[in-house]
């Protein structure tokens, strides 16, 4: 396309082929006899070539991926951030990459790492606590940035600033389009604590602890888990090896975990972590460890049982007429259906007189016959 006027200039508009190269600045062939000027000279003799000297062209970001292979990533672990352009470029004091890792960080500012020179350019990211994300982005199409006195220009004589606009985050050649990066900075917390009495004797056997997200099992030490001192945890059971015995835990590697313990009663028992950092500490799927709880909140699903029955002649008749009743922990002396809940065979008029304070006995009064 000629400019206007007869001037002295003309537009050359062609196709791209190959890959993204926006430094190249090709040969022009003047092929003679087909130029003239406004005289009628015509270009005589060889064609000719002119090779070209000004590069107007300006680099612009075409992909951003990683090296970072596709998984789960959790607090402290470092994922690479590539910015790939159309040429190559120099890098000038610190630019940056905003990603988005969902609540309640929202987002984390990642510094330029190393690239210069060339047309990739790294930022590395390391996972704070609290980052989320279920698909690695960045937060948006202008997340690029230069960061008050950095630059990002071509090589060419001009130093062409570079354009720093990304692709539509989720869009081809986005950072999420290209890569499968999973983050969980969240750190597993304690929920509460289940207590069970799975073969009815009175004394718990089980405790099923719960957390706010799924843990590994592998990562599980059953000696980390105290329980005051009303007792010991004597091992860990996981759903594969079939030795536990409750319904709640029903998987492995869930936010469920099942601690085999001796307590005698079934009284409320106090339980508690220490995340000691010897290698082997309670961690979720992503490697976050949980911290240290002093007292887990407990549930008691274990139902008070009998543990014995001392039969007395409270009128010295020569007939038994009281039973001492003792459970396996205190019972609620407020609960209006204790009499009509029990009954002594072959004897009549069974009444119920409960001991003081909530406290594990209950007396009951009949009629001999």
């Amino acid at each position: 396309t000629t400019g206007s006027a007869d001037d002295a200039q003309m537009t050359i508009s062609f196709t791209e082929s190959g890959t993204s190269d926006t430094d190249v600045t090709p040969d022009v062939v003047l092929v003679h006899t087909k130029l003239e000027d406004g005289d009628g000279n015509k270009i005589t003799g060889s064609n000719q070539t002119f090779t070209g000297t000004g590069d107007l062209a300006v680099p612009v970001v075409t992909n951003v991926n990683s090296n970072t292979v596709a998984g789960r990533y959790g607090a402290a672990d470092v994922i690479d951030v590539l910015v790939t352009f159309s040429e190559p470029v120099d890098v000038t004091n610190t630019p940056q990459i905003i990603l988005e890792v969902g609540s309640p960080n929202t987002s984390q500012t990642v510094d330029y790492a190393s690239g210069t020179g060339s047309a990739v350019l790294q930022f590395d990211y390391t996972v704070q606590s609290g980052d989320v994300s279920v698909d690695l982005d960045y937060v948006a199409t202008g997340s690029l940035g230069l960061n008050v006195s950095g630059t990002i220009k071509d090589r060419s004589s001009n130093t062409n600033n570079a354009a720093l606009t990304l692709a539509t985050p989720g869009d081809p050649n986005s950072l999420r389009a290209n890569e499968a990066i999973i983050i969980d900075g969240s750190v597993p917390t304690f929920v509460k604590a289940w207590q069970y009495d799975t073969d009815l004797d009175g004394n718990i056997d089980e405790i099923v602890v719960e957390l706010s997200e799924s843990v590994l099992d592998a990562s599980v030490d059953y000696g980390d888990f105290a329980l005051g001192s009303s007792g010991t945890v004597d091992g860990f059971s996981s759903f594969s090896s079939g030795s536990r015995s409750n319904t709640k835990d029903a998987a492995d590697n869930d936010k469920y975990l099942t601690l085999e313990v001796s307590v005698t009663g079934t009284a409320d028992v106090t339980v508690a972590y220490t995340d000691n950092n010897t290698g082997n500490d309670l961690s979720d799927l992503s490697g976050n460890q949980a911290a240290s709880a002093s007292s887990i909140s407990t549930d008691d699903q274990a139902a008070p049982v009998i543990i014995t029955a001392t039969t007395s002649d409270n009128d010295s008749d020569g007939q038994i007429d009281r039973i001492l009743v003792t459970f396996s922990e205190a019972i609620d002396d407020g609960n209006s259906t204790l009499s009509s809940s029990l009954t002594v065979t072959g004897y009549t008029g069974a009444s119920v007189t409960t001991g003081s304070a909530d406290d594990a006995q209950m007396t009951i009064s009949f009629t001999e016959s």
